[in-house]
């Protein structure tokens, strides 16, 4: 036995300095091939019931092809190096829409602790604590989707007070992130309506929230933002949820300084109309959001308007949004009450798809435009109601609809959601005439502005090589 070990010990050993001898160029070294035969070597000469347990120390020595001495130590075991940081995952969806690539696209990133840290974080924080990246990282992703907005959607460990609970939700306690928005150029933004629904639908079809849970978002000049799942889920990744949103109404006051040159003349030129005293143009003002609001006379000019974007940058605040009542039906897809675009050169935006900030003050000023039609709604929505509970079937709802993608009714609709109270059963459509085009339906519930809209998701991934991208460009 001891004669067949060392021959086969010897050939072994020519077999490996052959070996070697022939992939030298590829960096392979005789301790890397001595270490890779090692187990295998020793298994084949311990008979077979022992091959259970590895070799004695005095038996590994022996069966080596190369026994341990100065230029061939033995094997040691390796410090392994420490663990690269986990992928930051991030998903994009298209919002105010049912159908992919038409709404308003934005990117979602979901942080974690695997993003990077800032000086402020410490090691000995408590579990589940998460600090913001710096924000050279925030922009650098931003600008890499280069999408109108990206959002940022951090863990927090602050809990949510029971009297910002939803009345209409039973799903237990609100799930608290917080949230930030930066556009494609790095700026960061102050309030993002679309981009907030891009974030709740994130979470819910990643699983990390259940789809019936209400998402609180905390924001750093917005306030609390709650998102609302409502309708039913139309398969992967589509759904209906409702944005709470502070009330915004555009007042001539606001303009102050800007007033001069944000007359009805500056506007029509910086759109691109003609001055010949053919278009009307009324300035409506500016919210508190920085927008200025202006109404053209139909939606045919609305949608012929070809906007310098130097000219609005000169308007000053944020951004521009015109509007007009939809008189005319000029899409396939459902009967809207008003329609508007956005333009916002000052943070980056030359036109915006579809705009959730804007709404905040469409809204108001669209309630009282429209007063005769809200209230006629109104009415029918109590003499349907009052209809329906005579019947012994107060608290139905209506049919699943093909007016508006999730079914519920709206202006042009015969239907009425009897699910929801008479005063937020009112609700009005608007459609952002941009390129891709988005619906919602927003309603007016104190000082807030409720717009709901459907999402769908159209991609997901990994974002990778943090370190590289922490530093401004």
């Amino acid at each position: 036995m001891i004669e067949e070990v060392e021959a086969e010990s010897a050939r072994r050993a020519y077999d490996v300095r052959r070996y070697l001898g022939s992939n030298l160029a590829i960096g392979i070294t005789e301790r890397d091939y001595r270490e890779s035969l090692e187990e295998s070597f020793a298994s084949s000469l311990v008979p077979a019931r022992t091959r259970t347990r590895p070799p004695r120390a005095r038996d590994r020595d022996f069966l080596l092809p190369f026994p341990p001495s100065p230029k061939n130590p033995p094997r040691r075991a390796r410090a392994r190096p420490p663990p690269a940081a986990m992928p930051v995952p991030f998903v994009t969806v298209d919002v105010f829409t049912t159908r992919k690539f038409r709404g308003n696209p934005a990117a979602v990133v979901l942080l974690s602790s695997s993003a990077p840290q800032p000086p402020e974080a410490r090691p000995d924080d408590p579990p589940g604590t998460f600090h913001w990246p710096p924000a050279s990282y925030l922009a650098n992703v931003a600008r890499e989707f280069a999408l109108s907005e990206t959002a940022f959607v951090l863990p927090t460990r602050v809990p949510v007070d029971d009297e910002d609970k939803p009345r209409d939700d039973k799903s237990g306690e609100p799930e608290a992130f917080s949230i930030r928005w930066f556009t494609r150029d790095g700026s960061e933004v102050d309030l993002c309506g679309h981009g907030t629904l891009a974030a709740a639908h994130a979470l819910w079809d990643t699983h990390l929230v259940s789809r019936t849970r209400v998402v609180v978002f905390r924001t750093q000049r917005a306030g609390d933002l709650r998102v609302v799942p409502v309708g039913g889920w139309q398969g992967l990744g589509e759904g209906l949820a409702e944005i709470s949103l502070p009330l915004s109404a555009p007042t001539l006051e606001r303009l102050g300084a800007d007033a001069e040159k944000c007359d009805a003349a500056a506007v029509t030129s910086a759109l691109g109309l003609p001055l010949d005293g053919t278009t009307r143009v009324k300035v409506i003002g500016r919210n508190e959001i920085g927008d200025t609001f202006a109404l053209l006379e139909d939606q045919k000019t609305l949608r012929a308007a070809t906007p310098r974007s130097d000219a609005i940058a000169a308007l000053g605040g944020r951004g521009l949004v015109i509007t007009c009542a939809a008189t005319e039906k000029l899409n396939d897809e459902v009967d809207a009450d008003f329609e508007s675009r956005f333009f916002g050169p000052n943070i980056g935006i030359d036109e915006d798809p579809v705009t959730g900030s804007a709404f905040c003050g469409l809204a108001p000023y669209w309630f009282e435009a429209l007063r005769e039609l809200v209230d006629e709604k109104t009415a029918a929505a109590e003499r349907t109601r009052a209809a329906k509970e005579a019947a012994g079937a107060s608290g139905g709802v209506g049919d699943e609809g093909k007016d508006f993608p999730d079914g519920s009714c709206g202006v042009g609709c015969k239907r009425v959601d009897h699910s929801a109270p008479v005063e937020r059963a009112v609700e009005l459509i608007g459609y952002q005439a941009s390129r891709r085009g988005g619906f919602a339906k927003v309603s007016v519930d104190g000082d807030r502005v409720r717009v709901k809209g459907c999402a769908t998701t159209v991609m997901t991934g990994h974002i990778f090589d943090l370190k590289s991208i922490t530093e401004a460009p």
